[in-house]
């Protein structure tokens, strides 16, 4: 499938902002482990630091949901293949999500194209957590999911049961 999702900005020079506000800028980081379809570990500076991709949502490996595996291999595989990884924050949204491991919540950039996009047009990933509509990218989201369901991909195949 030809990816037509957001373009990567090599020329926006804007911070990413590790501390508690996010600046909208890319940082380039270091794949390390996956630990689902929509999160994974990645050498942020010095530090490892768990990642959890924006807006999105792929089933729960472990909850054993359908699809879980199948998300969480493509994410590894992508991911570890990948020649440059760059996370992004929005300066729209959180910086860090609310769980006591407080994760970087990111736009995940591989090989100049945006990984969430992929995972929800793929029918891997449906789009949850929008706390603002002013997001970078949620229009680009959603029209991903509208041709996932209509193209019947994966989690919205007809064999596919919550």
């Amino acid at each position: 499938m030809k990816y037509d999702g957001p373009k990567f900005d090599p020329n926006n020079n804007l911070p990413f902002c590790l501390n508690n506000t996010p600046c909208g800028g890319y940082l380039k980081v270091e794949y390390l482990n996956t630990i689902d379809g929509d999160t994974a570990y990645f050498k942020v500076g010095s530090s490892s630091e768990s990642v959890r991709f924006y807006l999105i949502n792929t089933p729960e490996t472990y909850k054993n949901e359908p699809y879980a595996n199948y998300a969480k291999a493509y994410t590894k595989e992508v991911l570890e293949n990948a020649k440059e990884i760059y996370i992004q924050s929005d300066v729209n949204n959180l910086l860090r999500d609310n769980t006591e491991s407080r994760r970087i919540l990111a736009w995940l950039w591989v090989d100049g194209e945006l990984f969430n996009y992929h995972l929800v047009r793929y029918g891997l990933a449906t789009i949850k957590y929008v706390l603002n509509e002013d997001v970078l990218y949620l229009k680009e989201l959603r029209k991903a999911y509208d041709e996932a369901v209509k193209d019947k991909i994966n989690m919205h195949s007809s064999t596919y049961k919550d």
